[in-house]
């Protein structure tokens, strides 16, 4: 292949690469990743655990 030209795999590979932005389904991959390591630092910081807390929050208020 001449210099400068790229090929069909190349192409391909960078068209897929720029449109992943633009999926929705990769942004919310993204936010929630964010947001799972955002509320694991929030809970330790108060010396809880992300399952406590989803079991609490399953069983609803108790009063």
């Amino acid at each position: 292949m001449p210099d400068g030209e790229e090929s069909e795999a190349d192409y391909a590979d960078r068209t897929r690469e720029d449109q992943l932005p633009a999926l929705p389904s990769y942004f919310a991959g993204h936010v929630s990743r964010i947001s799972h390591r955002t509320l694991v630092d929030a809970l330790a910081d108060q010396g809880r655990r992300l399952p406590h807390c989803a079991v609490l929050a399953g069983l609803g208020p108790l009063w």
